[in-house]
């Protein structure tokens, strides 16, 4: 048994025609291959971000940061993030980040309250619960 190029359908092997959609086996040209198809058949991880980008995306990161006195650091954490999964490939499967600043805000401000309940205990569970923020919004883009 052969596959059919065109629409996958079992074949014999000595047909000339397939018998599901009727193409041509003796002309048929394969179609030009498309890198990503590749990388995702093939189930590479990497990373294609630059690092002028890098330093781009910090800078204004800093910048909100710094002008708001810390108070949107939420949102210039939100922008870094949004890059780097923006530009991570996971076996071929390109990343996105639909988290917002101000989702992200919500949860910094209880998080620095309980903190500041708890003597600074709090803040140990900080990085943890940021992962686990940053995890849920993450998702397969392609």
């Amino acid at each position: 048994m052969k596959i059919c190029p065109r629409c996958q359908a079992q074949c014999v092997d000595n047909a000339i025609f397939c018998p599901n959609c009727g193409g041509d086996f003796r002309t048929y040209v394969a179609p030009a291959v498309n890198v990503n198809v590749v990388n995702q058949a093939a189930g590479e991880s990497y990373f294609d971000g630059k690092l002028i980008e890098r330093i781009g995306w910090s800078i204004l990161a800093a910048l909100v940061t710094f002008i708001t006195i810390g108070i949107c650091a939420p949102f210039g954490i939100v922008m870094l993030t949004r890059w780097e999964t923006k530009h991570t490939v996971i076996q071929g499967r390109r990343l996105g980040f639909n988290g917002t600043g101000g989702q992200l805000m919500g949860n910094w401000i209880k998080w620095i309250l309980l903190s500041i309940i708890t003597i600074g205990i709090y803040s140990l569970w900080i990085p943890i619960k940021m992962k686990k923020w940053t995890t849920k919004h993450t998702y397969f883009a392609t």
